[in-house]
């Protein structure tokens, strides 16, 4: 009867300490927390003062009651390994009941139990009974903690292999997509588009002397105007487009379902967006207006991936050649925006040439000097080699040149004294303000840039924006000599000779002195000329 009522003791203590793991089981995630939770129920249960599990093999800690640090594996383990059964014995000066348990015959742990005195047979025929259980809800967590790690480790690897794909199909420095990735791209939506007889359209978009900024500003700067420019392209299409840098500062921009029309309004969207942006160096000076040309072409039926680059590329050196600053068709037409057709370009034009026209007319002295400075500039122009395209925008810039001085009051133009702070900082203005006037009609983006850079000094003392020497283009420095020459003829009643010699004088520092040589070249010969006549 006894032995009856013991083993429904043992019954009902085996069940209570089950419930209890499978309750840490179901709040626990990781095996060494779900064997730490198992050891202290046991441990508390039968009023141990000692708990240890090791786990696999490697024998490694698992557990431990109390926590802290195992200096050595316990003799009894070991012995109870070799036998493969529950072992008697010392740990710590304590007596010690160690239970090796299995998974299907290969050892999988032990657990050591210890206490001041020597355990109950009945409390070893609960532990053994628990063996099996314990052992059994160890392994499942030990394999649900290899799957999550499995997943853990395909999950890192996928991010690799992700991260390593985009940084093969990524350009590192504007986080577009790279040429070899493009080509791939435009072949796909290139098929796609004709299988099912939807338009595409390509833009190549160039950022317009480019090199010039380089050599100005850094390299440093150089990068931040791609990255914006790359970070501007992508905010003004559409999530389906694709945008890649193409090379360089090119860089290409690819439109499915878009025929020409509706692309021709995304890159002269484009183009204004880019042209409005301001940049700024490290120094916080800010980098004259960036802007970009873009060419435009369509797919056809019976078209090659190759040919509408090619097509888009020739549509872009027409808006270059054209000055610039320019969207053009693959048709070779340049694209006036909407709101400015034919006639409302005519009358633009119509417009600043009366503007022109009053600004010189404000100073009666000044009446004929548009006239003069474009006649002596396109002579000076001849001499230091330019172009016959740049001698045109050189003419055309030296009647425009002081369009800016409309929105200056009329006394700060007339007046003889020193200018006041608020004067000298409108003045500084104009040639901003006569760019952004010019660059309205299309093809006068050089002309634009000429007259904004003619009053930057060779060394960088200049304004607006302190560039210096080969930065400052040829055809502002030939406008910027002429300039001062006839402004100190015609303003401050100086002989020819005096005038020559403040041009001299500022030769290396205003001046380029190239330039400065063929200008005294060229006034030794009007000289000689007048004498012989």
């Amino acid at each position: 009867m006894a032995d009856v009522t013991q083993t429904e003791a043992n019954l009902t203590q085996l069940a209570l300490l089950m419930q209890a793991i499978e309750e840490v089981r179901k709040q626990t995630l990781l095996v060494d927390d779900l064997s730490q939770g198992i050891l202290e129920i046991l441990t508390a249960h039968f009023d141990l003062q000692q708990g240890l599990i090791l786990l696999d093999t490697e024998l490694y800690v698992a557990a431990m009651v109390p926590q802290g640090e195992l200096e050595m594996v316990p003799e009894i383990v070991l012995e109870a390994m070799a036998e493969r059964e529950p072992r008697d014995g010392d740990w710590d000066g304590r007596m010690a009941w160690c239970a090796p348990f299995f998974h299907e015959s290969r050892f999988d742990g032990a657990i050591v139990l210890a206490s001041e005195t020597m355990l109950t047979q009945a409390q070893r025929q609960v532990l053994t009974a628990l063996m099996p259980f314990m052992a059994l809800t160890l392994e499942q967590r030990k394999g649900q903690s290899r799957i999550v790690e499995q997943e853990k480790k395909l999950t890192e690897l996928g991010a690799l292999y992700e991260d390593a794909r985009q940084r093969a199909v990524t350009d590192g420095l504007t986080g577009l997509y790279n040429h070899g990735h493009f080509k791939e791209l435009l072949a796909l939506e290139f098929a796609r588009c004709k299988r099912y007889g939807s338009p595409l359209t390509l833009l190549l978009v160039d950022i317009d002397h480019f090199k010039k900024i380089n050599d100005t500003f850094g390299h440093l700067t150089g990068d931040v105007v791609l990255r914006r420019v790359a970070h501007a392209l992508r905010g003004q299409v559409r999530d389906c487009d694709w945008v890649a840098r193409y090379g360089g500062e090119e860089m290409a921009i690819l439109l499915p379902s878009t025929d020409l029309k509706g692309a021709l309004v995304v890159a002269e969207r484009i183009r204004r967006f880019v042209r409005d942006m301001v940049f700024l160096t490290e120094e916080k000076q800010q980098v004259p207006a960036i802007t970009v040309s873009i060419g435009v072409a369509e797919q056809r039926k019976s078209d090659t991936p190759t040919g509408l680059i090619n097509r888009a590329d020739q549509a872009l050196y027409q808006a270059k050649s054209s000055g610039r600053n320019q969207v053009c068709a693959e048709s070779g037409e340049l694209v006036v925006p909407a709101a400015e057709s034919k006639t409302h370009h005519q009358a633009y034009l119509t417009t600043i040439a009366e503007i022109a026209t009053e600004v010189a007319l404000t100073d009666q002295a000044r009446s004929t000097y548009a006239e003069d400075l474009a006649e002596m500039a396109y002579e000076l122009g001849c001499r230091v080699g330019l172009s016959a395209n740049q001698r045109r925008d050189m003419v055309l810039a030296a009647s425009l040149l002081h369009i800016g001085k409309i929105a200056l009051p009329a006394e700060a133009l007339t007046k003889r004294e020193d200018l006041d702070e608020k004067e000298l900082a409108l003045v500084k203005g104009h040639p901003q303000l006569s760019k952004q006037i010019v660059e309205q009609i299309a093809g006068m983006g050089t002309v634009a840039d000429a007259i904004l850079y003619h009053h930057e000094h060779w060394d960088g003392s200049g304004f607006p924006y302190g560039i210096r020497g080969a930065a400052i283009p040829l055809v502002s420095r030939v406008l910027a000599v002429i300039d001062h020459f006839l402004t100190h003829l015609k303003d401050s009643q100086a002989d020819l000779m005096s005038a020559r010699e403040i041009i001299r004088e500022g030769a290396g520092t205003v001046f380029d002195p190239e330039v400065v040589r063929c200008f005294e070249s060229l006034l030794d010969a009007q000289i000689a000329e007048r004498s012989v006549s």
